[in-house]
């Protein structure tokens, strides 16, 4: 955020976004489920996710 890549937000809030996102969609399925996706294509969707929300001027 200060360096201008990510628009004003809450960084506590913004932060426990991302982890919720990289819990639910990378970390739990793998722990619960024995489910061992692409780990870099889930990943990537995780950051486009959070990207896509908070990227500067978007």
């Amino acid at each position: 955020m200060d360096a201008g890549a990510l628009r004003k937000a809450d960084p506590a809030f913004a932060t426990n976004q991302l982890l919720a996102i990289v819990k639910n969609f990378y970390f739990w399925p793998e722990f619960f489920l024995g489910e061992n996706s692409t780990q870099k294509e889930v990943r990537d969707d995780c950051i486009a996710m959070f990207m896509s929300h908070y990227k500067a001027g978007g």
